[in-house]
């Protein structure tokens, strides 16, 4: 429940609730969604949930407006339509989900030619990692764990892998060659090739 005198935040839609606006707290820590309310039990807005972190609440929708795991798929579906235009034969890379740019907080997602780095800073997101999977498509997916923020969140900091061959993480000690190779992608950018280490950064 939002704490009185602290509506100014919400009313001008922005994402993230501190734990310090928070009057009173129920359900399950471990819930990867929760609502806002008010003190007469509307809901002002629900979004990733997190336990742990000062960001308690990363909202993605306000109001009436329900948030289901349809309307993160849409999203995440129309950040990277939106950046089509921006892919073609002389560049193939490009950032396609930009956190609160796209309306979903704590989400990053860069393209490198054929691979994906996602970045996941919450820890509701990394309760819906399946559907992120799902959502992007058939590709060669790098999680960057080694986040800060996931450490506050309680997070695995270790990165892993997904291939369109396997849902499951690719990480260990006999993967290595095979992720230091596929980690540094060959990507055009305006016809400029360059390689790039996403292990590193963006």
């Amino acid at each position: 429940m939002l704490r009185q005198g602290r509506e100014r935040a919400v009313s001008n839609r922005h994402p993230w609730i501190f734990g310090g606006a928070i009057a009173q707290e129920s359900g399950p820590d471990d819930a990867a969604v929760a609502d806002l309310v008010d003190a007469r039990g509307n809901v002002l807005a629900s979004g990733f949930h997190s336990p742990r972190s000062q960001i308690r609440l990363r909202a993605l929708t306000f109001g009436d407006e329900e948030l289901t795991p349809e309307v993160i798929r849409a999203r995440i579906v129309a950040s990277i339509a939106r950046r089509r235009a921006m892919l073609d034969e002389s560049t193939t890379a490009a950032r396609l989900v930009n956190a609160e740019g796209d309306e979903l907080s704590g989400l990053i997602v860069d393209r490198y030619d054929d691979l994906l780095v996602v970045e996941i800073a919450n820890y509701g997101i990394e309760m819906m990692k399946e559907l992120i999977v799902e959502s992007l498509g058939a590709r060669s997916i790098y999680f960057k764990n080694d986040l800060p923020a996931r450490k506050i969140e309680g997070l695995p900091t270790e990165s892993e892998w997904r291939t369109p061959s396997s849902a499951m993480p690719r990480d260990g000690a006999a993967d290595a060659a095979w992720a230091d190779e596929d980690v540094r992608p060959s990507i055009l950018e305006s016809g400029l090739r360059f390689i790039v280490d996403a292990a590193a950064g963006q």
